[in-house]
């Protein structure tokens, strides 16, 4: 449920910190006045808290506890109640699109990255009484959360970022003030882009940046997910034939200076299973094409694009394209009636939807005629590399 403040600032004047959580503990977060015997012990009417919380990188919040506030009979919708405990579970501390709570309640819920942000506002006609627990909890394989979109948490669709997309990523260049390539979020600290994007840049980690939560750019239409990260290393694939008529092996990773903040509108991809995902499936699938397009005529802006494609077998694939023997580690689709032109979008991902979460199956590989069979490379062949490449980061992948 969306709810904003005009000025959020002065609202929490007097009541307003930020907690860092450590390993192991449980922090009690309750009403001003609170008393385990009194009920009657309430904050006061008029009066409003904020609390942001921080947890270690690796690990999430859990929230739980019991909230009872006074509630107006005749208003129906948690927007127009005087008393509000609000939870952010991305951390925004101006509450944008927080969980709302307007009434008696017991409340369980995880935050989304390492941060956390709540709180209560009341007006001159109401109180309440509030008590709850914030403990961080290590990200495991079993609890962590990957590939969500928008959606996911809010029950409504916003542009095409929101849709689903919300891990893509630009790769920009800072020279020519543009985004030159797509690649995607794996982790707090990996993008995961074609080989082809960054080998034949000089210095990459000085010339590229990588640019996160934008749908358009330049724009500040989401200015809350909007950020940019500077890029410490890269590593591209050991065996990578570079651009060539074959061209495998094309795959890369950027690791930021610093970690990206995750968020409803930044996340990172799931990454696929070969059981999921074997030869003899993926041909029966449809995918989100997904990439950056070049500057429109004007010069002004670049858009986040995506298209429905089918794929097929490598044996057919194979015989469309004469020249070269496909790979095991590549894979084929066909997108028709579209103005997309492969050639315009450099890096562009393969996407696959499974049970609301987005995993990643394929990079651009091959640039070729509109009306041939596209090539890219297959990320389920390359999951050992990708951990062995990032040894002791964290990968939250549902899939393999």
């Amino acid at each position: 449920m969306s709810f904003q403040f005009l000025n959020v600032a002065s609202l929490f004047e007097g009541c307003d910190s930020i907690r860092n959580l450590t390993v192991n503990e449980t922090f009690i977060f309750q009403s001003p006045n609170y008393s385990y015997t009194n009920l009657n012990k309430r904050y006061e009417a008029g009066s409003s808290c904020r609390l942001q919380l921080i947890a270690p990188q690796g690990y999430f919040i859990r929230l739980s506890g019991r909230i009872s506030l006074d509630r107006k009979p005749s208003v129906f919708t948690c927007i127009g109640q005087g008393q509000k405990f609000l939870v952010s579970r991305d951390g925004m501390n101006d509450f944008y699109y927080a969980d709302i709570f307007c009434s008696i309640d017991t409340i369980s819920i995880d935050s989304i990255s390492n941060e956390m942000t709540i709180g209560y506002i009341s007006d001159k006609d109401g109180s309440g009484r509030y008590q709850v627990f914030a403990k961080a909890m290590k990200m495991t394989k079993e609890n962590c959360d990957c590939g969500w979109s928008y959606y996911s948490f809010t029950k409504q669709y916003s542009s095409t970022l929101f849709k689903g997309f919300t891990s893509v990523v630009g790769i920009y260049n800072i020279d020519n003030d543009e985004i030159v390539c797509t690649g995607t979020i794996i982790s707090s600290k990996y993008v995961l882009t074609a080989a082809h994007c960054v080998q034949p840049v000089s210095n990459p980690t000085s010339t590229l940046n990588i640019i996160v939560g934008y749908r358009i750019y330049p724009s500040d239409d989401y200015p809350q997910y909007q950020a940019n990260y500077a890029i410490d290393s890269v590593k591209i694939h050991e065996k990578y034939s570079g651009i060539s008529p074959s061209q495998v092996n094309d795959i890369a990773l950027l690791k930021t200076a610093s970690n990206i903040k995750f968020s409803r509108g930044v996340s990172p991809i799931c990454l696929p299973s070969t059981k999921i995902f074997g030869d003899e499936e993926y041909y029966k699938i449809k995918y989100d094409l997904v990439a950056w397009s070049k500057y429109n005529n004007d010069g002004l802006e670049q858009k986040l694009l995506n298209a429905s494609v089918s794929s097929f077998t490598n044996l057919n694939c194979v015989s469309s394209f004469k020249k070269f023997n496909l790979a095991s580690n590549q894979l084929c689709t066909f997108m028709k009636n579209t103005s997309v032109s492969y050639p315009e979008l450099p890096g562009a991902v393969l996407i696959y939807t499974l049970n609301d979460r987005k995993c990643l199956v394929g990079l651009f590989n091959l640039k070729v005629e509109h009306t041939q069979p596209v090539v890219y490379t297959r990320v389920s062949a390359f999951i050992q590399w990708i951990k062995d490449s990032i040894a002791g980061e964290f990968l939250c992948n549902k899939f393999y």
